[in-house]
């Protein structure tokens, strides 16, 4: 037997482990290959996806961005709608406020005017008042000196009666209850100071002289005209001091005596509003 032959099952043997080991080889190969494959493929898809995810991104940036821009113009709107509105109103106030300066100022040249006016119509009366006071100083002149240089003293009864009619009644009045203390005064002097000594007391509001004297003048003098208006001021005094039904009496008893005097007629006034 040739020395071939003892080989020939050695290499037969090593050609089918290395057929065998070349094919399981070639297995794995292949499921790495796929494993390659499953990755690259993966690896696709999460590119895709990130592109996706990218775009998306983007997009929504962009919306953001616009959102933004329209809230940019919103605001601007809103802004230059109040910027005009406050113009607005103060234009408006603007032309008020000169309306009414304009008004204020015609108003016052209107018053100047009417100032003016007054005081040239002021100078031309008192021109005309003096030009009146020369005439009848001019044409008057002697008769006045002549009863100037004539005339009396006044009487005291007189001289108290002019104090009372100029308004000085504290004069008046010390000067009429010395009068009344006098034994040669007459009777009507006597009824006339009575009377204004009871209006001086009412002027002044101390209503118990008031009373006090009224009442002489009617007691002592009731044929009296002074009575007239005594009567009257009695029974105001007495309503004063809340005595209504004496009031009715005395402005009912002036309706009596002299009904259709000028005190009868104010008295029917009062009486009505004496409850």
């Amino acid at each position: 037997m040739p020395p071939c032959k003892h080989y020939l099952p050695l290499i037969l043997s090593s050609l089918i482990f290395s057929g065998l080991f070349t094919s399981c080889k070639t297995t794995e190969e292949v499921a790495r290959e796929k494993k390659m494959d499953d990755m690259s493929n993966q690896f696709g898809d999460n590119q895709k996806l990130s592109a996706n995810m990218s775009i998306r991104i983007v997009e929504v940036q962009t919306r953001v961005a616009k959102l933004e821009g329209r809230i940019q113009e919103v605001d601007h709107s809103s802004k230059k709608a109040r910027e005009e509105e406050i113009g607005a109103s103060i234009k408006q106030l603007q032309e008020q406020t000169g309306f009414l300066e304009k008004k204020s100022t015609e108003h016052s040249l209107l018053i100047e005017n009417i100032e003016k006016q007054l005081k040239e119509q002021k100078k031309f009366l008192q021109n005309i008042t003096n030009t009146l006071k020369n005439l009848s100083s001019g044409r008057r002149g002697k008769k006045k000196s002549s009863k100037r240089s004539a005339s009396k003293p006044l009487s005291p009864v007189d001289s108290a009666m002019k104090l009372y009619r100029r308004g000085a009644y504290t004069k008046a009045r010390s000067a009429m209850e010395q009068l009344i203390q006098s034994k040669n005064i007459s009777k009507q002097n006597k009824a006339h100071l009575y009377h204004n000594l009871g209006m001086i007391h009412f002027i002044q509001k101390k209503n118990d002289l008031a009373l006090i004297y009224f009442s002489k003048l009617y007691k002592e003098f009731p044929k009296s005209s002074f009575n007239k208006n005594g009567l009257l001021h009695l029974g105001k005094t007495l309503l004063r001091k809340g005595q209504k039904d004496q009031a009715k009496n005395a402005l009912n008893e002036l309706l009596k005596q002299h009904p259709t005097s000028k005190s009868a007629k104010e008295a029917k006034k009062v009486l009505p509003t004496i409850k």
